[in-house]
């Protein structure tokens, strides 16, 4: 049987990034990235499609490359420094997702990567052992888990009582060819769809409450050392979540895209109704030809059908919600390594996103190199 040093599960920017830190650190080590998808970044080139993302929300300091100055180096490179906008040096997407395929050949990753979806995971005192829905087997002596959140659209009870629903990161959404469209939910990935569509359709925006105006989708302040460590010195897990609530903004927008929607509100291409769709109004949305979903994810643990028996089996530490509870060095056993949203109970409000990839990755190079600072990685001599 073939046993490779790595196997990381998921091909999402956490995966991907820390696919790029493996092959830079440790090139002569083994490594298979496995994504259920066909290629690396799938779900974030169509995802960013489909809402029609202009500009990232993240600065150009956060990009699929160890150096905070890559992107930026890239774009002078490539005659492409005026693809930034103020606050942060935001890049476009064209430019960062241009920048993500220089760092995916760099690295070969493309040719490390395998299409199957993982089901089973154990671990014999030596090996993990991974199974897969196609009936492959893998082992590995270290395994990553980089699963995203994006697998499971949240589709409220009353949307199934409707024929011309869809949501918009479900398998099988598409635009109809049709002109009177209403967009459930005003955060960010609604917005930018809103934009999108306003030239071409009419739009109804329903959110709940007024459009909120935030720069970053969690309090910056949370990443650096001083409230970090006072996060990481609550025993109680669910003080953390209650943390992460706290210092996580959903449902907000950068300032360009505050300014752009309600530029479209008003210039009457986007009628915004301040109400919540529920079971008792949501019959008024048979008037549209279309209605697009934009809710967001299930709140669940990633493979969470084959963790939870694993953690069970091995008696690994979980938190009272069910989501695993790492080490400092993302590990939540020996050669099990954890990123993205398994991962944020250690890493903190950024976990989710890019810079989270960036503070894991950081992590378990220090564990590699027998190094203790969790915050710096200072390769060795």
């Amino acid at each position: 049987m073939k046993q490779w040093d790595w196997i990381i599960v998921g091909a999402g920017m956490h995966g991907s990034y820390l696919g790029g830190l493996l092959r830079k650190y440790r090139p002569h080590d083994s490594l298979l990235i496995i994504d259920p998808h066909d290629s690396l970044l799938s779900v974030w080139n169509d995802f960013t499609s489909r809402t029609g993302m202009k500009f990232l929300r993240s600065p150009g300091s956060h990009s699929l490359s160890e150096s905070y100055t890559d992107l930026s180096c890239y774009a002078k490179k490539k005659g492409r420094s005026d693809e930034f906008i103020e606050p942060y040096n935001r890049p476009s997407l064209s430019l960062f997702n241009d920048h993500c395929e220089h760092i995916i050949s760099e690295y070969q990753l493309q040719d490390h990567f395998l299409q199957d979806e993982i089901t089973f995971l154990d671990h014999d005192g030596e090996f993990f052992y991974l199974h897969s829905l196609n009936n492959n087997s893998y082992y590995s002596k270290n395994v990553i888990l980089a699963m995203g959140i994006s697998h499971t659209p949240s589709i409220p009870h009353w949307a199934e009582k409707l024929d011309n629903i869809t949501h918009l990161f479900g398998s099988s959404f598409s635009l109809a060819d049709k002109n009177k469209v209403a967009i459930i939910g005003g955060g960010i990935s609604g917005c930018q769809l809103a934009i999108k569509l306003a030239p071409h359709k009419q739009v109804t925006l329903y959110n709940p409450t007024p459009l909120k105006e935030r720069k970053f989708d969690g309090d910056p302040a949370l990443v650096g050392p001083k409230l970090m460590e006072d996060y990481q010195k609550l025993d109680s897990y669910t003080e953390r979540r209650q943390w992460l609530k706290k210092y996580r903004y959903p449902g907000t927008l950068p300032w360009d895209i505050f300014q752009e929607v309600n530029q479209c509100i008003q210039d009457g291409q986007v009628q915004l109704e301040l109400c919540e769709i529920n079971g008792s109004n949501y019959k008024e949305l048979q008037s549209f030809d279309q209605v697009i979903l934009s809710t967001g994810f299930e709140k669940k643990v990633p493979g969470q059908s084959w963790l939870q028996p694993f953690a069970e089996k091995h008696k690994l530490p979980t938190a009272p919600d069910g989501y695993p509870i790492p080490d400092k060095y993302a590990r939540w056993m020996t050669g099990l390594y954890l990123t993205g949203p398994l991962s944020e109970l250690e890493i903190g409000t950024s976990a989710l996103n890019i810079q989270g990839a960036h503070r894991t990755g950081i992590r378990i190079l220090n564990y590699l190199y027998n190094q203790n600072d969790i915050y710096k990685f200072r390769k060795p001599s």
